[in-house]
Protein backbone atom coordinates (compact mmCIF):
# COMPACT_ATOMS: atom_id res chain seq x y z
CA UNK A 1 0.00 0.00 0.00
CA UNK A 2 0.75 3.61 -0.33
CA UNK A 3 0.03 6.70 1.38
CA UNK A 4 -0.35 10.29 -0.28
CA UNK A 5 -0.55 13.47 1.33
CA UNK A 6 -3.31 16.02 -0.35
CA UNK A 7 -2.86 19.33 -0.14
CA UNK A 8 -5.05 19.93 2.96
CA UNK A 9 -2.38 17.64 4.78
CA UNK A 10 -5.26 14.57 5.37
CA UNK A 11 -3.48 10.84 4.26
CA UNK A 12 -5.49 8.70 2.39
CA UNK A 13 -4.82 5.22 0.69
CA UNK A 14 -4.18 5.76 -3.00
CA UNK A 15 -3.83 1.92 -3.57
CA UNK A 16 -5.56 -1.35 -1.95
CA UNK A 17 -4.80 -4.50 -3.29
CA UNK A 18 -7.04 -7.53 -3.62
CA UNK A 19 -10.02 -5.63 -2.26
CA UNK A 20 -13.97 -5.23 -3.54
CA UNK A 21 -15.09 -1.99 -5.10
CA UNK A 22 -17.21 -1.91 -1.31
CA UNK A 23 -14.43 -2.02 1.17
CA UNK A 24 -12.46 -0.10 -0.58
CA UNK A 25 -14.86 3.01 -0.25
CA UNK A 26 -15.44 2.23 3.28
CA UNK A 27 -11.69 2.19 4.19
CA UNK A 28 -10.93 5.15 2.29
CA UNK A 29 -14.21 6.68 4.41
CA UNK A 30 -13.32 5.20 7.65
CA UNK A 31 -9.92 6.68 7.32
CA UNK A 32 -11.43 9.98 7.14
CA UNK A 33 -13.73 9.48 10.27
CA UNK A 34 -11.17 8.01 12.14
CA UNK A 35 -9.78 12.13 12.45
CA UNK A 36 -6.84 14.14 12.05
CA UNK A 37 -4.55 11.11 14.32
CA UNK A 38 -3.94 8.96 12.14
CA UNK A 39 -3.25 11.82 9.62
CA UNK A 40 -0.97 13.46 12.04
CA UNK A 41 1.19 10.08 12.72
CA UNK A 42 2.04 9.29 9.41
CA UNK A 43 2.61 12.84 8.49
CA UNK A 44 4.79 13.62 11.33
CA UNK A 45 7.02 10.35 11.41
CA UNK A 46 6.95 9.88 7.99
CA UNK A 47 5.49 6.32 7.96
CA UNK A 48 2.99 3.98 5.64
CA UNK A 49 -0.09 2.46 6.79
CA UNK A 50 1.30 -0.31 6.93
CA UNK A 51 3.40 0.97 9.87
CA UNK A 52 0.49 1.27 11.96
CA UNK A 53 0.26 -0.69 15.08
CA UNK A 54 -2.53 -3.53 15.43
CA UNK A 55 -4.52 -1.53 17.42
CA UNK A 56 -5.19 1.38 15.46
CA UNK A 57 -5.60 -0.82 12.51
CA UNK A 58 -8.58 -2.19 15.06
CA UNK A 59 -10.11 0.72 15.35
CA UNK A 60 -10.25 1.70 11.54
CA UNK A 61 -11.76 -1.61 11.21
CA UNK A 62 -14.31 -0.43 14.35
CA UNK A 63 -15.37 2.41 12.42
CA UNK A 64 -16.01 0.88 9.48
CA UNK A 65 -18.64 -1.60 10.78
CA UNK A 66 -19.83 0.92 12.76
CA UNK A 67 -23.72 1.19 12.20
CA UNK A 68 -24.53 4.83 11.25
CA UNK A 69 -28.06 4.97 13.24
CA UNK A 70 -28.11 4.09 17.07
CA UNK A 71 -31.57 3.18 18.48
CA UNK A 72 -32.39 2.56 22.11
CA UNK A 73 -35.91 0.66 21.24
CA UNK A 74 -35.38 -3.12 21.87
CA UNK A 75 -36.93 -3.85 18.46
CA UNK A 76 -34.55 -1.97 16.77
CA UNK A 77 -31.31 -2.88 18.17
CA UNK A 78 -30.93 -6.36 15.90
CA UNK A 79 -32.56 -4.47 12.35
CA UNK A 80 -29.01 -2.75 12.33
CA UNK A 81 -26.26 -5.80 13.06
CA UNK A 82 -23.58 -6.66 10.22
CA UNK A 83 -25.37 -9.08 7.65
CA UNK A 84 -23.90 -12.06 5.88
CA UNK A 85 -26.16 -11.18 2.74
CA UNK A 86 -28.29 -8.18 2.13
CA UNK A 87 -28.64 -5.83 -0.61
CA UNK A 88 -29.77 -2.96 1.97
CA UNK A 89 -26.64 -3.34 4.28
CA UNK A 90 -23.54 -5.35 2.51
CA UNK A 91 -20.79 -4.17 4.86
CA UNK A 92 -19.72 -7.37 6.46
CA UNK A 93 -16.26 -7.63 7.74
CA UNK A 94 -15.42 -10.30 5.34
CA UNK A 95 -14.20 -7.97 3.07
CA UNK A 96 -11.45 -6.56 5.68
CA UNK A 97 -10.12 -10.02 5.23
CA UNK A 98 -8.60 -9.24 1.36
CA UNK A 99 -7.20 -5.87 2.16
CA UNK A 100 -3.74 -8.29 2.76
CA UNK A 101 -2.27 -10.66 4.73
CA UNK A 102 -1.83 -8.49 8.02
CA UNK A 103 -4.87 -7.09 7.59
CA UNK A 104 -6.76 -10.47 7.01
CA UNK A 105 -4.86 -11.75 10.69
CA UNK A 106 -6.16 -8.68 12.06
CA UNK A 107 -9.78 -9.13 11.45
CA UNK A 108 -9.58 -13.45 11.36
CA UNK A 109 -8.52 -12.79 15.52
CA UNK A 110 -10.31 -9.91 16.33
CA UNK A 111 -13.50 -12.02 17.55
CA UNK A 112 -15.89 -8.84 18.77
CA UNK A 113 -16.02 -7.84 14.76
CA UNK A 114 -17.68 -11.08 14.33
CA UNK A 115 -20.47 -10.36 17.24
CA UNK A 116 -23.60 -10.24 15.03
CA UNK A 117 -25.35 -11.86 11.87
CA UNK A 118 -27.87 -11.84 10.29
CA UNK A 119 -28.72 -14.17 7.51
CA UNK A 120 -32.40 -12.88 5.46
CA UNK A 121 -33.86 -15.35 3.61
CA UNK A 122 -31.66 -18.22 3.87
CA UNK A 123 -29.84 -20.01 1.35
CA UNK A 124 -27.31 -22.66 0.39
CA UNK A 125 -24.98 -19.44 -0.09
CA UNK A 126 -24.71 -18.83 3.31
CA UNK A 127 -24.09 -21.68 4.83
CA UNK A 128 -20.04 -21.47 4.15
CA UNK A 129 -20.22 -17.88 5.33
CA UNK A 130 -21.91 -18.75 8.82
CA UNK A 131 -19.55 -21.56 8.73
CA UNK A 132 -16.71 -18.89 8.98
CA UNK A 133 -18.48 -16.67 10.66
CA UNK A 134 -18.44 -18.46 13.52
CA UNK A 135 -15.31 -19.60 13.54
CA UNK A 136 -13.73 -16.57 13.35
CA UNK A 137 -16.08 -15.39 16.31
CA UNK A 138 -15.79 -18.39 18.65
CA UNK A 139 -16.32 -17.94 21.84
CA UNK A 140 -17.62 -14.59 22.19
CA UNK A 141 -21.20 -13.21 22.39
CA UNK A 142 -23.42 -13.79 19.34
CA UNK A 143 -26.54 -11.39 17.98
CA UNK A 144 -28.47 -13.71 15.56
CA UNK A 145 -31.31 -12.19 13.20
CA UNK A 146 -32.36 -15.19 11.32
CA UNK A 147 -35.57 -14.00 8.41
CA UNK A 148 -37.48 -16.50 6.17
CA UNK A 149 -39.01 -15.19 3.03
CA UNK A 150 -42.80 -15.87 2.83
CA UNK A 151 -42.83 -18.34 0.75
CA UNK A 152 -40.33 -21.24 2.19
CA UNK A 153 -39.18 -23.29 -0.73
CA UNK A 154 -36.90 -26.82 -0.31
CA UNK A 155 -33.64 -25.07 -0.74
CA UNK A 156 -34.63 -22.47 1.74
CA UNK A 157 -35.67 -25.02 4.45
CA UNK A 158 -32.94 -27.30 3.87
CA UNK A 159 -30.26 -24.47 4.13
CA UNK A 160 -32.22 -22.62 7.51
CA UNK A 161 -31.79 -26.40 8.54
CA UNK A 162 -27.66 -26.31 8.10
CA UNK A 163 -27.42 -22.79 9.02
CA UNK A 164 -29.90 -23.50 12.40
CA UNK A 165 -27.63 -26.95 12.89
CA UNK A 166 -24.43 -24.40 13.68
CA UNK A 167 -25.98 -21.80 15.41
CA UNK A 168 -27.68 -24.11 17.88
CA UNK A 169 -23.99 -25.47 19.07
CA UNK A 170 -22.89 -21.82 20.30
CA UNK A 171 -26.54 -21.18 21.87
CA UNK A 172 -24.63 -20.15 25.15
CA UNK A 173 -23.34 -17.66 23.57
CA UNK A 174 -26.35 -15.93 22.15
CA UNK A 175 -27.44 -12.56 23.10
CA UNK A 176 -29.44 -10.96 21.25
CA UNK A 177 -31.73 -13.40 18.44
CA UNK A 178 -34.48 -12.83 16.48
CA UNK A 179 -35.82 -15.41 14.69
CA UNK A 180 -39.21 -15.11 11.98
CA UNK A 181 -40.15 -17.86 10.85
CA UNK A 182 -42.49 -18.39 7.90
CA UNK A 183 -45.99 -20.40 8.14
CA UNK A 184 -45.74 -24.19 8.75
CA UNK A 185 -42.11 -23.36 9.74
CA UNK A 186 -41.04 -23.26 13.37
CA UNK A 187 -37.67 -26.23 13.22
CA UNK A 188 -37.68 -28.58 15.88
CA UNK A 189 -33.56 -27.92 16.21
CA UNK A 190 -34.76 -24.44 17.92
CA UNK A 191 -37.01 -26.11 20.49
CA UNK A 192 -34.93 -29.80 21.05
CA UNK A 193 -31.62 -27.01 22.22
CA UNK A 194 -33.23 -23.98 23.11
CA UNK A 195 -33.47 -25.30 26.84
CA UNK A 196 -29.60 -25.27 26.68
CA UNK A 197 -29.61 -21.87 27.75
CA UNK A 198 -30.94 -22.63 31.31
CA UNK A 199 -28.11 -25.42 32.22
CA UNK A 200 -25.74 -26.42 32.99
CA UNK A 201 -24.60 -22.57 32.67
CA UNK A 202 -26.27 -19.32 32.84
CA UNK A 203 -26.44 -17.76 28.92
CA UNK A 204 -25.69 -14.52 27.98
CA UNK A 205 -29.26 -14.00 26.33
CA UNK A 206 -30.56 -10.82 26.54
CA UNK A 207 -32.83 -9.77 24.06
CA UNK A 208 -35.32 -12.67 22.03
CA UNK A 209 -37.60 -12.38 19.12
CA UNK A 210 -39.70 -15.32 17.91
CA UNK A 211 -42.36 -14.86 15.03
CA UNK A 212 -44.34 -18.09 13.51
CA UNK A 213 -47.57 -18.26 12.31
CA UNK A 214 -48.49 -22.01 12.37
CA UNK A 215 -51.47 -23.30 13.81
CA UNK A 216 -50.46 -27.07 13.09
CA UNK A 217 -50.51 -28.64 16.52
CA UNK A 218 -46.96 -30.60 15.93
CA UNK A 219 -45.25 -26.59 15.67
CA UNK A 220 -47.82 -25.44 18.26
CA UNK A 221 -46.07 -27.78 20.54
CA UNK A 222 -42.60 -26.77 19.86
CA UNK A 223 -43.82 -23.15 20.25
CA UNK A 224 -44.80 -23.96 24.13
CA UNK A 225 -41.45 -25.77 24.37
CA UNK A 226 -39.51 -22.95 23.56
CA UNK A 227 -41.56 -20.94 25.48
CA UNK A 228 -40.97 -22.96 28.58
CA UNK A 229 -37.50 -22.90 27.73
CA UNK A 230 -37.28 -19.01 28.21
CA UNK A 231 -38.45 -18.80 31.51
CA UNK A 232 -36.09 -17.51 34.79
CA UNK A 233 -33.40 -17.49 32.47
CA UNK A 234 -30.81 -14.13 31.72
CA UNK A 235 -33.59 -13.13 29.27
CA UNK A 236 -34.23 -9.19 29.90
CA UNK A 237 -36.57 -8.74 26.71
CA UNK A 238 -38.92 -10.81 24.85
CA UNK A 239 -41.08 -10.29 21.55
CA UNK A 240 -43.41 -13.00 21.37
CA UNK A 241 -46.00 -13.38 18.11
CA UNK A 242 -47.36 -16.80 17.70
CA UNK A 243 -50.99 -18.25 17.47
CA UNK A 244 -50.39 -20.06 20.13
CA UNK A 245 -51.91 -19.58 23.48
CA UNK A 246 -49.10 -19.77 25.94
CA UNK A 247 -48.94 -20.11 29.97
CA UNK A 248 -48.04 -17.31 31.74
CA UNK A 249 -44.08 -16.18 31.60
CA UNK A 250 -42.22 -16.53 34.72
CA UNK A 251 -38.93 -14.69 35.41
CA UNK A 252 -37.45 -11.99 38.05
CA UNK A 253 -34.98 -10.78 35.24
CA UNK A 254 -37.42 -10.31 32.49
CA UNK A 255 -37.85 -6.40 31.85
CA UNK A 256 -39.97 -6.31 28.51
CA UNK A 257 -42.72 -8.40 27.21
CA UNK A 258 -44.11 -7.74 24.00
CA UNK A 259 -46.86 -11.02 22.40
CA UNK A 260 -49.81 -11.86 21.07
CA UNK A 261 -50.81 -15.18 22.55
CA UNK A 262 -52.18 -13.96 26.03
CA UNK A 263 -55.63 -14.45 27.27
CA UNK A 264 -56.68 -12.12 30.28
CA UNK A 265 -56.18 -14.27 32.95
CA UNK A 266 -52.85 -15.32 31.37
CA UNK A 267 -51.58 -11.56 31.77
CA UNK A 268 -52.06 -11.11 35.03
CA UNK A 269 -50.45 -14.23 36.12
CA UNK A 270 -47.79 -12.88 34.24
CA UNK A 271 -48.00 -9.81 35.77
CA UNK A 272 -47.96 -11.43 39.09
CA UNK A 273 -44.79 -13.89 37.89
CA UNK A 274 -42.73 -11.28 36.37
CA UNK A 275 -41.95 -8.58 39.30
CA UNK A 276 -39.06 -6.53 37.34
CA UNK A 277 -41.19 -6.09 34.92
CA UNK A 278 -41.03 -2.22 33.03
CA UNK A 279 -42.84 -2.75 30.07
CA UNK A 280 -45.60 -5.05 28.36
CA UNK A 281 -47.45 -4.44 25.01
CA UNK A 282 -50.07 -7.47 24.73
CA UNK A 283 -52.30 -8.07 22.23
CA UNK A 284 -55.05 -10.39 24.18
CA UNK A 285 -56.65 -13.42 22.32
CA UNK A 286 -59.73 -12.88 20.29
CA UNK A 287 -62.15 -15.14 23.25
CA UNK A 288 -64.65 -14.01 25.36
CA UNK A 289 -63.17 -11.91 28.64
CA UNK A 290 -63.16 -12.62 31.93
CA UNK A 291 -65.54 -12.58 34.29
CA UNK A 292 -64.52 -10.22 36.93
CA UNK A 293 -67.16 -7.93 38.53
CA UNK A 294 -66.57 -9.91 42.02
CA UNK A 295 -62.96 -8.53 41.97
CA UNK A 296 -62.54 -6.01 43.93
CA UNK A 297 -58.55 -6.43 45.27
CA UNK A 298 -55.61 -3.40 43.81
CA UNK A 299 -52.44 -5.18 43.15
CA UNK A 300 -49.77 -2.52 42.62
CA UNK A 301 -46.70 -3.06 40.36
CA UNK A 302 -44.08 -0.45 41.21
CA UNK A 303 -41.65 -0.80 37.96
CA UNK A 304 -44.48 -0.88 35.53
CA UNK A 305 -43.58 2.00 33.21
CA UNK A 306 -45.47 1.08 29.87
CA UNK A 307 -48.70 -0.32 29.33
CA UNK A 308 -49.85 -1.40 25.86
CA UNK A 309 -53.01 -3.44 25.95
CA UNK A 310 -54.96 -4.56 23.08
CA UNK A 311 -58.41 -6.84 23.55
CA UNK A 312 -61.62 -7.05 24.29
CA UNK A 313 -62.89 -3.53 26.23
CA UNK A 314 -64.54 -5.56 28.98
CA UNK A 315 -60.53 -6.78 30.01
CA UNK A 316 -59.19 -3.51 29.66
CA UNK A 317 -61.81 -1.61 32.04
CA UNK A 318 -61.04 -4.51 34.64
CA UNK A 319 -57.13 -4.19 33.97
CA UNK A 320 -57.87 -0.30 35.17
CA UNK A 321 -59.70 -0.82 38.08
CA UNK A 322 -57.65 -3.50 39.31
CA UNK A 323 -54.29 -2.19 39.43
CA UNK A 324 -52.24 0.56 40.61
CA UNK A 325 -49.41 1.56 38.42
CA UNK A 326 -46.87 4.80 40.72
CA UNK A 327 -44.74 4.41 37.88
CA UNK A 328 -46.62 4.31 34.65
CA UNK A 329 -45.81 7.04 31.93
CA UNK A 330 -46.66 5.43 28.64
CA UNK A 331 -50.29 4.16 28.16
CA UNK A 332 -52.14 2.56 24.79
CA UNK A 333 -54.83 1.19 25.04
CA UNK A 334 -57.23 -0.53 22.14
CA UNK A 335 -60.57 0.44 22.92
CA UNK A 336 -61.71 2.53 25.25
CA UNK A 337 -65.17 4.42 25.66
CA UNK A 338 -66.89 6.50 27.82
CA UNK A 339 -67.19 3.55 30.96
CA UNK A 340 -63.44 2.70 30.30
CA UNK A 341 -62.49 5.77 30.68
CA UNK A 342 -64.08 6.28 34.00
CA UNK A 343 -61.89 3.64 35.31
CA UNK A 344 -58.85 4.77 33.52
CA UNK A 345 -58.57 8.01 35.67
CA UNK A 346 -59.54 6.05 38.62
CA UNK A 347 -55.91 4.45 37.65
CA UNK A 348 -54.21 7.90 37.70
CA UNK A 349 -55.68 9.47 40.21
CA UNK A 350 -54.97 6.62 42.54
CA UNK A 351 -51.51 5.66 41.29
CA UNK A 352 -50.34 9.34 41.28
CA UNK A 353 -48.56 8.81 38.14
CA UNK A 354 -47.25 11.25 35.47
CA UNK A 355 -48.09 10.39 31.92
CA UNK A 356 -45.71 11.58 29.14
CA UNK A 357 -47.45 9.34 26.39
CA UNK A 358 -50.93 8.24 25.81
CA UNK A 359 -52.37 6.42 23.12
CA UNK A 360 -56.22 6.03 22.88
CA UNK A 361 -58.01 3.86 20.28
CA UNK A 362 -61.62 5.22 21.17
CA UNK A 363 -65.33 3.35 20.67
CA UNK A 364 -68.65 5.46 20.49
CA UNK A 365 -67.24 8.50 21.79
CA UNK A 366 -68.14 12.11 20.83
CA UNK A 367 -65.96 15.14 19.94
CA UNK A 368 -67.66 16.70 23.49
CA UNK A 369 -66.39 13.34 25.60
CA UNK A 370 -62.94 13.91 24.32
CA UNK A 371 -63.07 17.63 24.93
CA UNK A 372 -63.69 16.64 28.65
CA UNK A 373 -61.17 13.76 28.53
CA UNK A 374 -58.67 16.64 27.29
CA UNK A 375 -59.29 19.04 30.29
CA UNK A 376 -58.26 17.15 32.57
CA UNK A 377 -55.55 17.65 35.20
CA UNK A 378 -53.48 14.63 34.78
CA UNK A 379 -53.31 14.79 31.49
CA UNK A 380 -50.92 17.89 30.96
CA UNK A 381 -47.69 16.50 31.00
CA UNK A 382 -48.25 14.61 28.20
CA UNK A 383 -45.27 14.70 25.72
CA UNK A 384 -47.46 12.44 22.78
CA UNK A 385 -51.08 12.20 22.70
CA UNK A 386 -52.76 10.03 20.06
CA UNK A 387 -56.59 9.48 19.95
CA UNK A 388 -58.11 8.17 17.10
CA UNK A 389 -61.79 6.58 16.38
CA UNK A 390 -63.70 9.86 17.42
CA UNK A 391 -64.79 12.86 15.15
CA UNK A 392 -62.41 15.72 16.24
CA UNK A 393 -64.38 19.28 16.10
CA UNK A 394 -63.71 23.23 16.84
CA UNK A 395 -63.69 22.87 20.40
CA UNK A 396 -61.02 20.59 20.24
CA UNK A 397 -59.10 22.28 18.21
CA UNK A 398 -58.81 25.76 20.17
CA UNK A 399 -58.14 23.20 23.29
CA UNK A 400 -54.96 22.00 21.59
CA UNK A 401 -54.29 25.57 20.82
CA UNK A 402 -51.10 26.65 22.16
CA UNK A 403 -51.04 29.51 23.42
CA UNK A 404 -54.62 30.38 23.08
CA UNK A 405 -55.92 32.23 20.51
CA UNK A 406 -57.71 34.06 23.00
CA UNK A 407 -56.36 35.08 26.75
CA UNK A 408 -58.81 34.09 29.15
CA UNK A 409 -58.74 30.83 27.30
CA UNK A 410 -56.43 28.52 29.60
CA UNK A 411 -53.38 26.45 28.05
CA UNK A 412 -53.46 22.78 27.16
CA UNK A 413 -50.34 20.22 26.90
CA UNK A 414 -47.30 22.74 26.59
CA UNK A 415 -44.98 20.28 26.73
CA UNK A 416 -46.51 18.38 23.86
CA UNK A 417 -44.05 16.95 21.08
CA UNK A 418 -46.16 14.89 19.12
CA UNK A 419 -49.72 14.78 18.28
CA UNK A 420 -52.23 12.37 16.39
CA UNK A 421 -55.78 12.91 15.71
CA UNK A 422 -58.07 10.18 13.81
CA UNK A 423 -60.46 12.46 11.67
CA UNK A 424 -61.84 16.07 11.75
CA UNK A 425 -65.32 16.71 11.29
CA UNK A 426 -66.87 17.85 8.15
CA UNK A 427 -67.87 21.50 9.69
CA UNK A 428 -64.14 22.07 11.08
CA UNK A 429 -63.07 25.03 10.04
CA UNK A 430 -59.67 25.28 7.99
CA UNK A 431 -58.61 28.67 9.84
CA UNK A 432 -58.87 26.97 13.79
CA UNK A 433 -57.04 24.14 12.43
CA UNK A 434 -54.36 25.54 10.44
CA UNK A 435 -53.78 28.12 13.85
CA UNK A 436 -53.91 24.91 15.74
CA UNK A 437 -51.42 22.94 13.30
CA UNK A 438 -48.94 26.07 13.38
CA UNK A 439 -48.83 26.77 17.19
CA UNK A 440 -47.62 23.76 17.65
CA UNK A 441 -45.35 23.40 14.63
CA UNK A 442 -43.36 26.35 14.75
CA UNK A 443 -44.01 28.08 18.63
CA UNK A 444 -41.11 27.27 21.15
CA UNK A 445 -41.52 28.25 25.01
CA UNK A 446 -39.17 31.46 23.99
CA UNK A 447 -41.61 32.20 21.22
CA UNK A 448 -44.31 32.37 22.94
CA UNK A 449 -43.19 35.36 25.10
CA UNK A 450 -43.40 38.80 22.68
CA UNK A 451 -44.40 38.53 19.20
CA UNK A 452 -42.36 35.33 18.31
CA UNK A 453 -44.86 33.63 16.25
CA UNK A 454 -46.16 37.12 14.87
CA UNK A 455 -44.95 36.50 11.26
CA UNK A 456 -45.98 32.75 10.96
CA UNK A 457 -49.78 33.72 12.14
CA UNK A 458 -49.80 36.21 9.16
CA UNK A 459 -48.92 33.33 7.12
CA UNK A 460 -51.40 30.77 8.81
CA UNK A 461 -54.05 33.69 8.27
CA UNK A 462 -53.09 33.92 4.53
CA UNK A 463 -53.75 30.14 4.21
CA UNK A 464 -57.10 29.77 5.60
CA UNK A 465 -58.53 33.05 3.89
CA UNK A 466 -57.21 31.33 0.40
CA UNK A 467 -59.50 28.29 1.69
CA UNK A 468 -56.41 25.81 2.12
CA UNK A 469 -57.66 22.44 3.79
CA UNK A 470 -56.07 19.81 5.43
CA UNK A 471 -57.12 16.25 5.76
CA UNK A 472 -55.84 15.50 9.35
CA UNK A 473 -56.54 11.37 8.93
Amino acid sequence: MQVVRGNDGDAVMSTIMNISSIATATVLQSMHTVGRTISLMLIGKKTGIDDLPDELIREIMFTIMEPSTRSEKVDDKLSIISPIVSENNPITPFPLTRVCRRWRRIACTTKSLWKSIAIIEPSFKHVHRVKLWLTYGDGYKLDIMLRQSYSVGDEERRATAEILAMLVQRVQKWSNVEFHFTENELPSLIAHHIHMIRHPNPSMLQTAIFSHQSRHMDIRERARDVWGSLQETTLKHLKWISPAPAMAFSSANIQTLNTSCFTFQVLLDTLRLCPNLSSIDVELLNVPPMDADHLEYRVEYPNLRSVAMKGHKTDIATFLRLHCLPSLTSLELDPIDVTSFIHLRGLILRSECTLRQLALEVRNVQALDVAGWLEQDFFQELETLSISGAEINDHVLFMLTCPPLRGNRPTYFEKLKFLFLGQLMSNVDDGTFLRMLGSRSRCTAQDRVGEGCHEYEVMINSCAESGLCIDFA
